[in-house]
C-alpha cells in the first residue's frame, strides 16, 4: 500500500484497545492494523501549517507557519504558561 499526502498530528481513539490513526489530506489511515509491521515514511522536504496550509521553511508551536502561531488564540504563550496570560490586558 502506497498512500502519499501531508501527515497530520496522529489521533486516539478511547477504544479498547486504543484506536491510532494518521488525518493526512487525503484521509484518515487506521494504524492498528500496521503495529508490529515495518512501514516507511518518506520526507519530501516541504513543510505546511496545519491550520491555513500554507507552504513554510519552518513550523511553530507545533506545525503552525509563523503568521497563524502569532495570532491564533490555541497557540498563545497562555496554553502553557498560564501566569503569563495576557487576557485581562484586553490583547
Amino acid at each position: 500500500m502506497k498512500i502519499e499526502g501531508i501527515v497530520k498530528k496522529m489521533k486516539l481513539s478511547p477504544t479498547k484497545p486504543v484506536g491510532y490513526e494518521w488525518v493526512t489530506d487525503q484521509g484518515r489511515i487506521q494504524l492498528n492494523s500496521l503495529l508490529g509491521k515495518k512501514i516507511r515514511l518518506k520526507f519530501e522536504g516541504e513543510i505546511f501549517c496545519i491550520h491555513c496550509n500554507r507552504k513554510t521553511k519552518n513550523s511553530f508551536q507545533q506545525g503552525h507557519c509563523y503568521p497563524c502561531s502569532i495570532k491564533l488564540a490555541s497557540c498563545d504563550i497562555c496554553m502553557v504558561r498560564p501566569e503569563k496570560c495576557h487576557f485581562e490586558k484586553g490583547t
